[in-house]
């Protein structure tokens, strides 16, 4: 008990001695805070709108109707792909899906009832497995979860290429 009050006693000493070191310090912090460089939030450039004039319009959609992809127009107008869309309907152009083709639909739920996972339904029709998520869902497939797999989950060179 006694030699916890003599390290109290010994710590309370030696740093009352300090203050003058404590009171120096204080005094020549604004100094440093002011010599050091200010970080400032750098923020993200404000995103840019482009309005098209009618007559941008029209070669965008002529540009389309030649076979131009959304992401390549976007990109070449600086435009976001879903912008690039709405002018194409907008126009009354027929937008083409992404994803999975029509044509290769109804290849693509039998092999999903047939215990295929999203990820190589994906990899089969060369799109994101989020896609055919969101196909499968759009044409009222019951999803899986992913624990909840089938064991006859087959092998996608099993199948002929279309």
């Amino acid at each position: 008990m006694y030699s916890n009050i003599r390290s109290m006693v010994a710590l309370r000493g030696g740093s009352s001695n300090k203050t003058s070191v404590f009171r120096r310090l204080a005094e020549e912090l604004p100094a440093v805070l002011r010599r050091r460089p200010s970080r400032s939030k750098r923020r993200k450039p404000r995103q840019i709108h482009h309005r098209l004039s009618p007559k941008h319009r029209d070669q965008l959609v002529d540009e389309y109707q030649a076979g131009a992809s959304m992401l390549s127009l976007a990109q070449r107008w600086g435009l976001h792909r879903t912008t690039v869309a709405e002018h194409l309907r907008r126009a009354g152009v027929e937008v083409k899906q992404r994803g999975i083709p029509r044509e290769w639909l109804d290849e693509a739920l039998r092999l999903y009832e047939d215990g295929w996972s999203c990820q190589l339904l994906a990899e089969r029709f060369g799109c994101d497995d989020e896609t055919v998520r969101q196909t499968l869902k759009r044409h009222g497939v019951q999803l899986r979860s992913p624990w909840d797999r089938s064991n006859t989950r087959r092998n996608p060179d099993s199948l002929p290429d279309w």
